[in-house]
């Protein structure tokens, strides 16, 4: 259908003067292409850019000057910054709103961000068990040791960045100045002493590149370039936002000032304080070039108050409200109020606009009929409006040319979703003109419905106009990954990394799960630090996983004193990446004054690309142990084991793991002195191992449960025959001001003949209160416990125990009568050498037992 044209040229606004008279014309025009910056209705004002400083937590004071700006009217155009402000700056223009940032800094764990272990429920269970008991581990190049460079590689930053920042990149087509604000941050190149501007390419390694301050983060190794924080250089990039096409640059200053004598106290704080000595120079300059300068009153707050952030938002919107009526001088209209006028006697306007220029007044200012204008054109009715003053007659005649009726809509580029799924999401009518506030609403609607299915697009849907067929079509560009390239791995095979990272080429890029793939990598263990970079390819995005290899030598050290136990100590020798296959080789020797053990064993967590798991080792073993018969008297036993063993299992994914055992052993034991007799232990185990808690020791949630099932054979080979059962569980519930709740069920049953040695051995403040550590040996038994723990003063844990014991011969003696019960009361401390702590228990046994500890248990 054709569609009727009054007027349509290009858009041309035409200056003019303060003279009453002055001829005016306005033509503007509204296409495919630009219909959201028409639509916006931006009247021509200044163009204001910031530049963000650093000032570690102090910097967080600059979101409440966002926040205010927001409030105050004052668009900003532009960012620059440099340290914590690259990284406000950068989520900013991101698109991210004030309270979302705000929610986003509250809501991290700061704590648990600047540490380089990963997640415990990314493990799988074999790496979880053995790996728990060191207070120390030092890898070795060689024979020389790696002495970390800094605090933190910024693994968990990082991650957190892309999660943060991985959608705008692809939206903004890797072009930091097509993101919702144009934005540049800046690193300094440790080795050339350069300073590095990043104006494209990927946001988030962008943002870790200048947040890296030396000593608390390793620095960034790209190409020939080791990156570091750029406020080591630039402060506050006021002359880095004056290159971005801005007219006014608002400087926000949050740096740390000079400390005193008594607030040097870390080797950080002398780093921090001979950084600023080194930057104040240029801190001055940068803040003396700028137009404007807020300086938040953060006396009190130091770099390193993640805590204190809300109290530092409130600080930053107050600093900016008072300079209130400096930045709306700066924001102002460029026509003040002596805007210029022109005389109207008559105006000739369609029809349907006699409503809006109802009446021909006197005269009217330059800036309120453009504004009127805007208005017009914002409503999204016309494909262009134009205006022109005819100074001779005084008469101002409008035109109009109004938008096409769509009589089809189609999609190209649409794989995840039909064509009929997208109509839908677009909610356009058909069969009616089209408005391009509605198609602005359907182009984030369609972005937004791939959002929730947890894809990306390569920018927004493009609709593109055919006029011969009155059909209206969305090029949809999904972002589906063109290649997966490895950089840096350099030891470990290119099909270990790909069996943990389950992203591949072909796919469509996915933040989540790509952030989940780098988990998972890191989780392996085998390096320092993984990153996935987006680059632009030919196709699509190319994705590159960036490694940084660890030294896989390594010596690990524990050591503890208990009550029953007295002390011990092992050191493990390590290689965590055997011929770079992901394998590990442990030796260990572990002595103590009342047993001893030393083992060798090879470890795989996955075999090739499945999620089975191997352990192969053997063993020697010696203990001196107690049977006691009451708590006054015990028999001293001798024990002494050696052997091999061989487990096959099937990981099931991070919860837990279910595996086969084939162990062959000899073992000899008695009181005073062995009995001479030797026993052939073979034996055929079967066990299943659940393990959800969120860290260990102290969890705050989750289980640990372990079901076994053991068989040992003359068939097998040895000379003894037995069957053994043993459940335990345990769950972790808190329920609330740090208390935590842990419910406990422990038993064992057996059957056939079994020497001494290979009886449950129960007793502990673990498994039965008021009682010696492994001190009673049963043949049936049945444990019911349950605990309570609370958290106080950050490290502190009280916690009080009740359990209820019983053991008996013979599998049909077991009746619900003459339980023993014990309780025990604990105070525990969380040191770096492990959990050291003290408690007093008592039984119905006539037993009371006074417990101590001090370092892991193993």
């Amino acid at each position: 259908m054709a569609r009727k044209v009054n007027w349509s040229v290009l858009i041309v606004l035409f200056a003019c003067s303060s003279t009453l008279g002055t001829p005016f014309r306005y033509d503007r025009s509204v296409g495919f292409d630009n219909f959201r910056e028409v639509l916006e209705n931006r009247t021509q004002k200044p163009k204001i850019g910031l530049a963000l400083s650093g000032g570690g937590a102090r910097g967080f004071a600059q979101i409440g000057v966002l926040k205010a700006l927001e409030e105050l009217g004052v668009k900003v155009d532009a960012i620059a910054g440099s340290s914590i402000g690259g990284v406000v700056g950068g989520l900013y223009a991101c698109g991210y709103r004030t309270e979302d940032l705000e929610r986003i800094v509250t809501g991290i764990d700061w704590g648990e961000l600047f540490r380089d272990r990963p997640g415990r429920s990314t493990l799988f269970s074999t790496q979880k068990e053995g790996n728990e008991s060191h207070f120390l581990s030092l890898r070795f190049e060689g024979l020389k040791p790696d002495i970390p460079l800094a605090v933190t590689t910024g693994q968990k930053v990082s991650n957190l960045f892309t999660d943060l920042t991985a959608r705008a990149s692809l939206k903004a087509g890797f072009n930091f100045d097509c993101l919702p604000v144009p934005f540049r941050t800046l690193s300094v190149d440790l080795l050339s002493g350069d300073t590095v501007v990043f104006s494209s390419g990927d946001l988030a390694e962008a943002l870790r590149a200048t947040l890296g301050a030396p000593l608390a983060f390793v620095p960034l190794e790209r190409g020939e370039r080791l990156l570091v924080d750029g406020g080591l250089l630039v402060p506050v990039p006021v002359e880095l936002a004056k290159t971005m096409g801005v007219d006014f640059v608002v400087a926000i200053n949050t740096a740390a000032p000079l400390l005193q004598a008594q607030e040097l106290q870390t080797p950080l704080d002398v780093i921090d304080q001979a950084t600023t000595i080194l930057t104040l120079e240029r801190k001055k300059k940068e803040l003396a070039s700028a137009d404007l300068v807020i300086e938040p009153e953060l006396a009190g707050f130091r770099s390193r108050d993640f805590s204190r952030a809300a109290r530092l938002f409130a600080v930053g919107y107050r600093a900016t409200m008072e300079k209130k009526g400096e930045l709306l001088k700066l924001a102002q209209d460029p026509y003040p109020g002596d805007s210029p006028k022109i005389r109207v006697d008559e105006v000739e306007v369609p029809e349907v606009l006699k409503t809006v220029f109802y009446a021909a007044p006197d005269s009217i200012s330059v800036r309120g009929l453009t504004r009127r204008l805007d208005s017009l054109l914002a409503t999204g009715q016309y494909l262009s409006l134009s205006a022109m003053h005819d100074s001779g007659q005084e008469r101002l005649t409008v035109r109009t040319v109004g938008t096409p009726v769509v009589k089809e809509i189609a999609f190209t580029g649409n794989t995840v979703f039909s064509e009929q799924e997208l109509v839908g999401a677009a909610r356009l009518r058909i069969g009616k003109p089209l408005n391009f506030r509605q198609l602005a609403e359907a182009v984030d609607a369609l972005e937004e419905k791939y959002r929730e299915r947890g894809y990306n697009l390569l920018g927004p849907p493009r609709p593109v106009w055919d006029s011969a067929n009155e059909r209206l079509t969305f090029q949809i560009r999904e972002a589906k990954l063109e290649r997966v390239a490895l950089e840096g791995n350099r030891r470990t095979k290119g099909w270990v990394v790909m069996q943990n990272f389950s992203v591949r080429s072909g796919m469509l890029y996915s933040p989540e799960k790509v952030s989940r793939a780098v988990t998972d990598v890191y989780a392996t263990g085998l390096f320092e630090r993984v990153s996935a970079l987006l680059e632009p390819g030919k196709e699509g995005p190319v994705l590159k996983l960036l490694l940084k290899e660890k030294n896989y030598e390594q010596v690990r050290l524990g050591a503890h004193y208990q009550t029953d136990w007295e002390s011990e100590g092992f050191v493990d020798f390590l290689d965590g990446n055997l011929f770079g296959t992901g394998t590990e080789f442990k030796t260990r020797l572990q002595y103590g004054v009342r047993r001893q053990f030393y083992e060798a064993a090879f470890k795989t967590d996955r075999i090739f690309k499945t999620y089975l798991t191997s352990r192969l080792g053997i063993f020697l073993y010696r203990e001196r142990w107690r049977s006691y018969s009451d708590f006054e008297n015990f028999l001293p036993y001798r024990e002494r084991r050696w052997g091999g063993f061989w487990s096959l299992g099937q990981q099931i994914y991070r919860l837990g793991v279910v595996s086969a055992e084939l162990r062959a052993e000899n073992f000899v034991y008695g009181n005073e002195t062995y009995n001479g007799q030797l026993y052939k232990h073979r034996s055929l185990s079967l066990r299943s191992v659940v393990d959800t808690r969120d860290k260990n020791p102290f969890p705050n949630r989750g289980a640990y449960n372990v079901v076994s099932f053991s068989v040992a054979s003359k068939v097998l080979g040895g000379n003894l025959n037995y069957r053994k059962t043993q459940v335990f569980f345990s769950h972790f519930l808190h329920i609330g001001r740090g208390l935590i709740f842990e419910p406990q069920v422990n038993a064992g049953l057996t059957s056939g003949d079994l020497p001494e040695p290979e009886l449950f051995r129960l007793g502990g403040k673990e498994f039965f209160a008021g009682s010696p550590k492994k001190g009673f040996l049963a043949r049936q038994f049945l444990v019911l416990g349950a605990g309570f723990r609370a958290k106080l003063w950050g490290r502190v844990y009280p916690s009080f125990r009740w359990d209820l014991e019983k053991r008996w011969t013979e599998a049909a003696e077991f009746n619900l009568q003459n339980f023993f019960y014990g309780i025990l009361g604990e105070l525990e401390v969380n040191t770096p050498f492990g959990p050291t702590g003290m408690g007093w228990a008592h039984s119905n046994l006539d037993g009371k037992w006074f417990y101590f500890s001090i370092g892991y248990d193993f």
